[in-house]
């Protein structure tokens, strides 16, 4: 969840119905794609607004948003205690048992925001594998362009309904992560992918 949807609409949390169908009929007459010659910044605010009204409108849906919401917040505050940032500079090729991959996924990303999303993984490797080195193949969540509305977000008035205005769609995507020879067990790496505002912690064991 990237954004707080009341804050979006400028409303409150205890928002009435009223209050939300208001702020989102002035945002969208304000933003609409025909009103501002499809400029992109209004166009990306018209869809964002949608989304938040479909969804706080819907008794249900904001029910299942709030409880989301205030996970999420408690998951950021975790994390804000226990994670301290890194940068691309402070990661240098040579220091990692992985570089190549580490290498690929920080290029144009200066920092580790505090609300990516991070997994753990683990690798067993026979000892053979990790005295010669040896390629795995990763399944990881991937963010593609929608093909339905070609990344726009939009439908004839309205969002598309393939991707519910984000403009993207979600699966896998394989990679292979080549291990060097000699690695370790308890080895560990974190791979940072900006595109999808994730981070995969590798450890290594070899048995």
């Amino acid at each position: 969840m990237k954004k707080d949807l009341y804050q979006l609409l400028g409303l409150r949390r205890d928002a009435s119905p009223e209050e939300i169908k208001k702020a989102y009929r002035e945002l969208a007459k304000r933003h609409h794609p025909d009103r501002t010659q499809n400029n992109p910044h209004d166009t990306e605010i018209f869809k964002a607004v949608a989304v938040a009204f479909a969804t706080l409108s819907n008794p249900v849906k904001r029910a299942d948003y709030d409880q989301e919401l205030a996970a999420t917040e408690r998951q950021a505050a975790t994390r804000r205690r226990r994670t301290q940032r890194a940068t691309y500079q402070e990661v240098r090729r040579h220091e990692s048992p992985f570089g190549d991959i580490v290498g690929e996924f920080f290029q144009g990303w200066g920092g580790w925001p505090i609300d990516r999303e991070e997994r753990a993984l683990e690798i067993v490797l026979t000892p053979l594998e990790a005295r010669t080195g040896v390629t795995v193949p990763l399944d990881i969540p991937w963010k593609y362009q929608c093909p339905r509305c070609q990344g726009s977000g939009l439908a004839p008035f309205s969002i598309c309904t393939e991707c519910r205005g984000s403009g993207f769609t979600y699966g896998e995507k394989r990679m292979g992560l080549t291990i060097p020879p000699g690695v370790r067990s308890g080895t560990t790496q974190r791979l940072c992918f900006a595109h999808n505002h994730l981070t995969v912690l590798v450890q290594v064991k070899v048995r």
